[in-house]
């Protein structure tokens, strides 16, 4: 019993310094402000004549897929369009209608934002 008590108060100082230095680590130092992120992404609207279906629309998004750079693809077949976001830095807006042409659909650029 005489030397519970001493165990205890090292066990318990022992414990409380180590929980003091496992917060201080937790705690984020103060940091410079972030720069913000250069948006590479850009969306480009095109309008597809020939996309009639879902067969077409899933020719172009299957040569669109093989594309690195490409971000997301939006279809709307009643309004033959497609809404394409890239990486500005990885792929131009050139490459991706050449890529639609390639499969043999006209690919006209609506707007690129």
């Amino acid at each position: 019993m005489k030397y519970i008590k001493p165990f205890l108060l090292v066990f318990t100082v022992c414990f409380s310094i180590v929980l003091c230095f496992t917060l201080a680590l937790a705690v984020p130092n103060e940091t410079k402000p972030q720069k913000p992120v250069e948006t590479r992404s850009k969306i480009m609207l095109l309008h597809i004549p020939k996309m009639l279906d879902e067969t077409s629309e899933k020719i172009i998004r299957t040569a669109l897929d093989k594309l690195s750079g490409i971000e997301g693809i939006n279809s709307n077949i009643k309004e033959k369009s497609l809404e394409i976001k890239f990486d500005s830095k990885l792929i131009t807006y050139k490459e991706i209608q050449t890529a639609i042409e390639q499969v043999g659909f006209e690919a006209k650029i609506k707007n690129i934002q």
